[in-house]
């Protein structure tokens, strides 16, 4: 609808081009009207909902955009990924922008993140330190242990 005016006693819908009497409009609107309209408000609760989600993702990153070095962002619900997104520059001399399958070379970085991370699974009782592979992720094969 382009329009709505309102007259005494009618309703001139423009874009359609015609009129109808204002009781005939509320009988017909009213239930409709209301399904209608809680329908629209709920998606628009859903959207917005899916929108600050996804502004706090983006102002957790918002050191990584432009030309700077950046990150790729990818959150996992229950198996299937629900938001991905990619900040920033993975080479910033070539200009080249973070892609979802953007290899960070890492170096020996991660390595002392990872032995952190075990001990505090020893520390919480999740984890001991004679457990193999095998033990822990039924069908890894135990030719690569």
């Amino acid at each position: 609808m382009d329009s709505l005016s309102r007259g005494p006693g009618l309703i001139h819908v423009r874009c359609v081009g015609e009129s109808i009497k204002e009781e005939e409009f509320n009988n017909i609107a009213g239930n409709d009207m209301i399904k209608y309209l809680i329908s629209f408000l709920l998606v628009l609760m859903i959207i917005g909902c899916e929108i600050s989600e996804q502004a706090k993702v983006d102002r957790l990153f918002e050191n990584y955009t432009g030309d700077v070095p950046g990150a790729a962002v990818m959150i996992i619900k229950d198996g299937k990924a629900i938001f991905s997104k990619t900040y920033g520059l993975a080479n910033l001399e070539k200009k080249t922008e973070v892609q979802t399958r953007t290899n960070f070379r890492l170096a020996s970085v991660t390595k002392q993140f990872t032995a952190m991370c075990i001990m505090k699974l020893v520390e919480n009782g999740k984890l001991n330190y004679s457990s193999s592979l095998t033990d822990l992720i039924p069908g890894f094969p135990s030719f690569a242990v």
